[in-house]
């Protein structure tokens, strides 16, 4: 077929007979070639009558003021129908074989041999559509030529549609559902989709897939990643140096023995995942993390926090998802002989609401559950000094085990989701190098800033993060309209197995006061996955 708009493969056209001898047409299902979905076209077939010539055939829908009603519309299809002389059964078709978007109605298939197109039709173009799907045609023709009624219903082959893994997952659930008997309201689903044209027919698949559940997951692993360094960072911020001439500094030194050290920490984390083997989304957020740091002596540490963090996640498919993070976590190090040491463990509780926009039924399904995710880390490094500067080679390896409870939507009827709980568990080994100084500014470049008097701190790290685990994810589900005996469909998700990882962090401890502060950016950069997290903290030493 030759036309303005797509061409498709991926229906089914059933043919089924009725009439005074339903012999005389055999039922056949056949697959097209390709499809016009929606636009004007012209269809020419053949039309061998007993044995006769080729002819057109076309067929139309007759209009109340007859044949050469201006109201009326028509096909012509593409393929061969070919009537077989048969003793037993006279014009017998032996193949039934024609593609096109019907446009619901009754309709007549007009043949001759030589072909008769009544007067008053333009034949070159005419508007066609993908808003229905049924056709009931009347077969007429002479004499020797019986009236038979055929209904044709045209399906759609799902899968053909397809862009992912999980949309054919989907579209595969939809048939075997269909072909399974579905309830009558799920029954009703598929009749719909069969109405849509290829794109809308992909978004519906794509909107259908429970791959925002994924998407939850994913942006647990990552804020739990902020977490995680937040904690283990704090003891990279300390690289010890005598200054000459030593100056009263308040607070001893940057990493001088004291008590506790209360801090407060905004942090911010946004990550993205393009669409690859699995639909992209991305997640932004945020939250305040509450802790204190405790040196009791020149080589030993210890941290901990709590805090609230919240995040929203944008899916490609349409679906709006938030999460509120509840946090825990604590960190211990240590420095002995230029080697350091350092492990923390971190536990979160989600609170989930997830919206999945169901455009093709104008519907809405709603889902709420809750996670669970414990983090445990471990890393070492060994640090060269140079006078105030440090370079510091380092590894990390840090393991997360999340699981989340099943979600049993409502709000979308048939096609609300039973997706049910899982369970992740991921390891990340990461190696790199971090570049570090403490530089003292005292006395120096005038009075007019004086208030920048106190030990400078910057310091860049650069490094590789590689994932092992459930990198990738399968997430199952079933629609609670399909019958019983449907099994259930599952989404199939990637996540970014290896990247980069680039952080910047720069400190500052004035010299008139005990209160510090810190900056801090980290971004990871891997296959169809960007991350960047940003925070900013107070420190006050008591």
């Amino acid at each position: 077929l030759i036309g303005p708009d797509v061409q498709e493969d991926g229906y089914i056209w059933r043919v089924s007979t009725s009439g005074e001898d339903p012999a005389a047409f055999e039922t056949t299902v056949l697959k097209s070639g390709d499809l016009i979905l929606e636009g004007n076209v012209r269809l020419t077939s053949n039309f061998t009558q007993n044995g006769g010539a080729p002819a057109p055939v076309m067929v139309f829908e007759l209009g109340p003021g007859g044949p050469t009603d201006p109201s009326n519309s028509h096909l012509e299809l593409t393929g061969m129908l070919t009537l077989d002389p048969d003793d037993d059964a006279p014009g017998a078709a032996s193949r039934v074989d024609f593609t096109g978007t019907i446009v619901d109605g009754t309709y007549t298939l007009i043949t001759a041999s030589g072909g008769i197109t009544p007067e008053g039709f333009d034949v070159e173009t005419f508007p066609v559509s993908a808003a229905f799907s049924f056709l009931t045609a009347i077969v007429e023709g002479e004499d020797e030529i019986e009236t038979y009624e055929l209904t044709v219903l045209r399906e759609l082959i799902y899968n053909d549609f397809a862009r992912s893994d999980s949309e054919a997952n989907v579209g595969g659930y939809f048939e075997n559902a269909r072909s399974a008997g579905a309830a009558t309201a799920f029954s009703d689903v598929t009749n719909a989709l069969d109405l849509l044209g290829a794109g809308d027919l992909r978004t519906a698949l794509a909107q259908s897939s429970p791959e925002v559940y994924d998407a939850h997951t994913s942006s647990i692993l990552s804020w739990g990643r902020v977490q995680q360094r937040v904690l283990q960072e704090r003891s990279m911020r300390c690289d010890r140096y005598t200054y000459t001439p030593q100056p009263e500094i308040v607070s001893d030194s940057p990493c001088g023995t004291t008590g506790f050290m209360p801090w407060a920490k905004v942090a911010g984390d946004m990550r993205k995942r393009k669409g690859g083997e699995s639909s992209g989304y991305e997640s932004m957020g945020g939250g305040l993390l509450l802790g204190f740091d405790h040196r009791w002596n020149d080589t030993l540490w210890l941290s901990g926090d709590i805090g609230y963090a919240r995040i929203d996640i944008e899916h490609d498919n349409g679906a709006d998802a938030d999460f509120d993070s509840i946090d825990l976590g604590v960190a211990a190090g240590g420095e002995f002989f230029g080697v350091t040491t350092r492990g923390s463990l971190t536990y979160s509780h989600g609170f989930h609401e997830t919206t999945r926009k169901i455009d093709f039924l104008n519907e809405r399904a709603k889902g709420k559950h809750d996670s669970d995710r414990v983090t445990l880390a471990a890393g070492a490094g060994y640090r060269l000094k140079a006078g105030p500067f440090v370079v510091e080679p380092n590894a990390t390896v840090d393991y997360t085990h999340v699981e989340e409870d099943a979600v049993d939507e409502s709000g979308a009827g048939a096609v609300d989701l039973d997706v049910s709980s899982r369970k992740t568990d991921v390891v990340s080994l990461t190696g790199g190098v971090r570049f570090g100084a403490n530089l003292l500014k005292y006395r120096y470049a005038g009075n007019w800033l004086e208030w920048a008097d106190g030990v400078w701190s910057p310091g860049v790290s650069v490094g590789w993060r590689q994932g092992f685990g459930d990198i990738d994810r399968d997430q199952k589900a079933k629609m609670q309209g399909a019958s019983d005996g449907t099994e259930s469909f599952k989404a199939e998700a990637e996540d970014s197995a290896g990247g980069v990882e680039v952080g910047a962090h720069l400190a500052f401890q004035p010299l008139n006061t005990a209160t510090s502060v810190e900056f801090g950016y980290d971004g990871y950069f891997g296959d169809d996955v960007t991350n960047h997290s940003a925070n900013v903290s107070v420190r006050v030493p008591f």
